[in-house]
């Protein structure tokens, strides 16, 4: 009988997994930094709470592996719309599903942060990305900070000296 022997090959490309000399080593190949962008919010009882960045998290580490780069840990908080009703507040998908005949609300959804304080982490994060030396961010994920990065790529990209890029879906198209 013969034996198979299946070898994967995977090259790491997650930030917090690299040592300081292989996220070295990445950086100078490719300084692109690949940020998904998620908030934990109900999307249907058959989907993960973290869909959003974990559908741009599986894309970025083939596209960090294919073209090179680095995928930075998720954002799992974000804006998003917000809408008060009956002395109760809806945010995100609340609001969708509020007149549904089959809610999907998950009331207390630990995601929504206000829009400024939404702008204030992305500068922090793209201010710290520059730093250390790299020049291309791709940013994907969540509706709403995708739509965020997409209406503040050039000053985001002025400030902080990077070239700025989403994928798939937003105001680009």
């Amino acid at each position: 009988m013969n034996k198979i022997t299946v070898i994967f090959m995977y090259e790491e490309v997650l930030y917090e997994r690299l040592t300081p000399e292989a996220l070295e080593t990445r950086r100078k190949r490719a300084p692109i930094a690949y940020l998904p962008l998620g908030t934990l919010e109900w999307h249907g009882p058959h989907l993960p709470l973290g869909s959003d960045h974990l559908q741009s998290q599986g894309f970025f580490i083939k596209l960090a592996q294919r073209v090179g780069g680095v995928v930075l840990p998720p954002l799992f908080i974000g804006p998003d719309s917000r809408k008060d009703v009956d002395d109760f507040e809806y945010y995100g998908m609340d609001i969708l599903q509020k007149a549904s005949s089959q809610p999907m609300q998950l009331i207390g959804s630990a995601y929504w942060i206000s829009d400024r304080l939404f702008s204030e982490i992305i500068d922090a994060v793209f201010k710290q990305v520059h730093r250390a030396g790299f020049r291309i961010m791709v940013a994907h994920g969540h509706g709403p900070s995708n739509d965020y990065i997409i209406d503040n790529k050039t000053d985001l990209e002025q400030k902080h000296g990077l070239r700025i890029f989403t994928i798939w879906r937003g105001k680009e198209e």
